[in-house]
């Protein structure tokens, strides 16, 4: 299950900082979220980064010796267990451990604090996709952010994209990535709501950093539509790197977005991310019965006619009696005999 802080409505909500990086350090952690709180942000997102779990950690002492059948299953089942045991559990702060004086800062302001769970994973090969989408450990967190190698992902994504929220990557790389220039997949895997994630802290150690950092940023900015669906994060992993939602709205100046549209940066587009993987979560997924028309209760026929031609169908008549044993003895009879008159 998701952690129970996204049952809370996102009403009210204001800034976000979707990642403070957990490196197993709890006191760390504790801090990045007091310090995130005292800069202004209402909503965090705790991350841990577990690289590429799906790396095969089978090798064969001979690379041309044939496996037999039955040793290879063996190994799937060994590889199986190895991927479960090293996919962490979500990590949240104790809220008694906050500093009491922040939190109450932002009640006065009308805020609600959240804290949510996010994973990031690094995917290099297309099955590792659907390895992920399976997973039974994915469901436990919020969010879901993935780092590709090539533009065959962002296909991949566009079209079955549902458990991943967030494409993200290393803007102070002097690497490219290759797929950053593919603007028509980018555009498709934003159309789906997935968003793109410029992580700005390690731009604030030195002029090379930053220098990589707006280059790939204005890169990013241009092939997505001026910044559509993409947001700003620290990444940090120590307090410093830690700037306010409205010096972070700022940097859109550096990076080709419109002054006026840099706080969608830490607010609105953050605030869309948490909404979906909400509906991801908890929104019900039921099955549809279809019928003629002639077989459709009409507006005009009294409860009892109506009651009689959905009693029909086999669904709801199984339903109808699944739920007599919870309603009033009135209701269980009135539902019997109308059964009877169907029958």
């Amino acid at each position: 299950m998701a952690s129970s802080s996204t049952t809370k409505s996102i009403h009210g909500f204001r800034f976000a900082e979707l990642n403070l990086r957990h490196m197993g350090n709890k006191k760390n952690t504790i801090d990045l979220v007091n310090r995130a709180i005292r800069m202004g942000y209402d909503a965090v997102a705790i991350n841990i980064d577990v690289g590429d779990p799906f790396v095969d950690r089978i090798q064969q002492t001979l690379e041309d010796e044939e496996v037999p059948k039955k040793k290879r299953k063996q190994q799937k089942r060994v590889q199986n267990e190895e991927e479960l045991d090293i996919f962490p559990t979500p990590f949240k702060v104790n809220i008694s451990d906050l500093n009491p004086v922040d939190l109450k800062r932002l009640e006065s302001e009308g805020k609600v604090f959240r804290q949510f769970s996010r994973v990031t994973l690094t995917l290099s090969d297309s099955t590792s996709v659907y390895k992920m989408m399976n997973h039974p450990k994915i469901k436990l967190f919020d969010l879901v952010a993935i780092r590709i190698s090539d533009t065959d992902f962002l296909t991949t994504l566009a079209r079955k994209g549902d458990v991943v929220d967030i494409v993200t990557f290393d803007p102070c790389d002097s690497q490219r990535q290759s797929w950053m220039c593919a603007s028509k997949q980018i555009q498709a895997v934003a159309a789906e709501g997935i968003a793109f994630e410029l992580t700005y802290g390690n731009a604030l150690n030195d002029s090379a950093n930053r220098r990589l950092f707006f280059a790939n940023s204005r890169l990013l900015m241009e092939n997505t539509q001026k910044g559509r669906n993409v947001f700003l994060s620290s990444g940090s992993t120590d307090i410093i790197q830690i700037r306010g939602p409205y010096d972070v709205a700022n940097m859109s100046c550096l990076i080709g977005l419109d002054s006026y549209k840099g706080i969608h940066l830490v607010s609105n587009t953050p605030k869309n991310i948490l909404l979906r993987s909400q509906a991801r979560h908890f929104t019900i997924k039921g099955a549809i019965n279809v019928a003629d028309l002639e077989h459709v209760p009409h507006r005009d026929k009294i409860p009892v006619e109506a009651l009689k031609e959905l009693l029909k169908v086999e669904e709801f008549r199984k339903q109808a009696e699944n739920g007599q044993e919870n309603d009033a003895d009135k209701v269980k009879i009135e539902i019997e005999e109308i059964k009877m008159e169907v029958e």
